[in-house]
């Protein structure tokens, strides 16, 4: 609940000064690509390296809780890993919103937010020791992720942001998931 009270005070914030848009109307077709095809090589890319190195078992949920699931942590994680300090950054240095091309000052900080996440799932780690290799493909992929995510919402807006999530924890997290737990264990 305090995500969803914390993420509807971000987006009012971010909506009232411009910085960013929750939804903007437009072709579907030109979202398509980078919400569906790049999420979905990520997650193949995920499942080959957990075929591989085997990652343990805790690290997916079951269906039919990863249904529920999986949307939730995703929308916790757009929140607490994007908007929050993304409007921190806003907010503490207002010139990057004043500015009329903030572009280049603005992409060093969404690069700065997109390391975020993979900085904390490595500071945390896995339940079991993982190759080293492992550990290093996994905070790429999760580094790429935020990237591409952070790339949408300045071009497009959080829904699409957020829809790139979707499908990768579909791919990797529900459906793998769900593979991964019966085959590999």
């Amino acid at each position: 609940m305090g995500a969803v009270v914390l993420g509807f005070g971000l987006v009012t914030l971010v909506l009232s000064r411009g910085w960013f848009a929750v939804y903007t109307p437009g072709p579907l077709r030109e979202r398509l690509g980078l919400t569906v095809f790049l999420p979905t090589l990520l997650g193949a890319g995920m499942a080959l390296v957990d075929f591989v190195a085997v990652l343990p078992a805790d690290t997916n949920v079951l269906i039919p809780d990863s249904l529920l699931f999986y949307p939730t942590m995703g929308f916790v994680v757009e929140i607490l890993f994007h908007l929050l300090p993304l409007s921190l950054f806003f907010l503490v240095v207002p010139s990057l919103a004043a500015e009329p091309d903030r572009s280049l000052r603005v992409w060093v900080v969404l690069v700065a937010v997109a390391v975020l996440e993979p900085a904390f799932q490595l500071w945390f780690g896995f339940s079991e020791a993982v190759p080293l290799w492992t550990t290093v493909y996994v905070g790429l992929n999760v580094l790429a992720i935020n990237l591409s995510q952070l790339y949408l919402f300045r071009r497009y807006d959080f829904l699409t942001m957020y829809a790139f999530r979707l499908v990768y924890y579909t791919l990797w997290h529900i459906v793998w998931g769900t593979v991964r737990l019966e085959i590999l264990f």
